[in-house]
């Protein structure tokens, strides 16, 4: 007999006799009925508690979800320790003796918060919040999970099981990928085409053969040399980009599993965290450099003589940024099932998937921020493309103004501009908003 695999069955009773899910698990079983109407999930619940209370050497399944379980109280708990996120790999591939009982990951994550307003728990349920993660039997629904395990009623369990790890695939989810294939095999045959021309110093036959190529277009992207336009704000578009990502970064990092809380809200008292602070300014950069390059491109095209054609200048932003965007959704909508896997990934799932599904046609219409109920998006960062779009289809109507009646142009961006002032300033007051935005303040 193996006595090291003895102690360690004996240390694993003691850690469940004061283990907070033995106690989750009892209230849980405690209604269910003796005889009759006892659902899939109630047979389970009670093998589980049988299998921890009688248990065999060579069969410790209830055991094992016990360990793959989140503590409800981990160590750290004070200094802000949001990390505990049981063992997600080892629930899922608990499988009992007999093949009936298979390991269910269910994740709930909550905001202990007395009295916290319901539309910030409505926002913030599976988004941000102190992690509770139970292993159970799949049999249990995460409708049941809400039912039997009464702990933070207000928020919910997301639950998954092996199965969905590797679900098969859809019609969309092949359709999408057949596009992407015949994207792919585009490239390689306009980067053949275009490689073989330039070798043999011949032209291509049609611009269009060589759009797709990746050594061509790899060639622009890094061209520091050509005549771009006004070539001299590409400084301020850099920088102002890296700034976004880092704020993006940092509050990705904030939805995240992690152990310092409280050093986080201190660092946010600094004068370094202004950096991180101020990062919403960064995107008014790009928005003030996208006004100036439509104001610079419209004051070349009539200096020219040329006609200023606005169904023409509406189109091209349309195909220009279509799709690509319509690519993404396609990604998000019916593949992302397949694309990754975690504790957290059925709540990224909720955010991108479940979204896109629901509101693709205002995303690819840029309407989403008046469409959409609830502020809901389909795919976060893509909000942007919607307010940038609204400005750019608004821009003629100034442009035109202030080409033809100067005095009524530049009235109509006064009044705007106070306009915006006096609006931002109300919403602020009204809903007693700071003055810097700081992620932190959801928890």
């Amino acid at each position: 007999m193996n006595y090291l695999y003895i102690f360690s069955v004996l240390l694993l009773v003691r850690y469940v006799e004061s283990s907070d899910y033995k106690g989750l698990l009892l209230r849980a079983v405690e209604n269910v009925p003796k005889k009759e109407n006892k659902t899939e999930c109630d047979k389970a619940l009670i093998n589980l508690v049988n299998n921890i209370f009688h248990p065999t050497l060579d069969d410790l399944w209830g055991y094992k979800m016990i360990d793959a379980s989140s503590s409800l109280i981990p160590d750290g708990v004070l200094l802000g320790n949001v990390g505990s996120m049981g063992n997600f790999e080892e629930c899922l591939n608990i499988v009992s003796k007999d093949q009936m009982i298979k390991g269910q990951y269910c994740l709930k994550l909550v905001i202990p918060v007395p009295g916290l307003d319901e539309d910030i728990k409505k926002l913030a349920d599976g988004l941000v919040g102190y992690p509770i993660a139970l292993c159970v039997p799949s049999q249990c629904s995460p409708e049941e999970m809400d039912e039997k395990f009464q702990i933070f009623p207000d928020f919910h369990f997301r639950c998954q099981t092996g199965e969905n790890r590797y679900p098969p695939l859809t019609k969309g989810a092949i359709a999408t990928i057949c596009f992407l294939c015949i994207i792919g095999l585009m490239m390689v045959l306009s980067t053949a085409y275009d490689v073989y021309c330039r070798q043999n110093d011949k032209a291509p036959t049609s611009i269009a053969l060589i759009a797709f190529s990746v050594y061509t277009n790899t060639l622009k992207l890094f061209d520091t040399n050509g005549k771009s336009e006004l070539s001299c704000i590409s400084g301020i578009k850099f920088f102002s980009m890296i700034w976004i990502v880092f704020g993006h970064v940092f509050v990705g990092f904030l939805m995240s599993p992690f152990s310092n809380l409280l050093d986080i809200v201190e660092y946010e008292k600094t004068i370094r965290a202004m950096f991180q602070h101020a990062t919403t300014f960064a995107v008014d950069t790009f928005l003030c450099l996208a006004g100036l390059l439509v104001v610079y491109n419209f004051m070349q095209s009539i200096n020219s003589g040329r006609k200023f054609n606005i169904p023409l200048f509406y189109l091209h932003r349309y195909l220009r940024l279509t799709p690509a965007l319509g690519a993404l959704i396609l990604v998000a909508v019916y593949l992302l099932d397949y694309i990754g896997s975690g504790p957290r990934w059925v709540l990224a799932k909720e955010m991108f998937q479940k979204q896109c599904e629901r509101y693709w046609w205002s995303s690819l219409l840029y309407i989403q921020n008046y469409a959409n109920e609830e502020s809901f998006v389909c795919l976060d960062h893509t909000w942007y493309l919607s307010v940038d779009t609204q400005l750019y289809f608004l821009s003629p109507i100034s442009l035109i103004l202030l080409w033809k009646y100067p005095k009524a142009g530049i009235a109509l961006l006064v009044s705007a501009t106070l306009g915006s002032m006096v609006s931002v300033a109300y919403v602020t007051y009204q809903y007693k908003l700071p003055a810097l935005y700081n992620s932190l303040l959801i928890w």
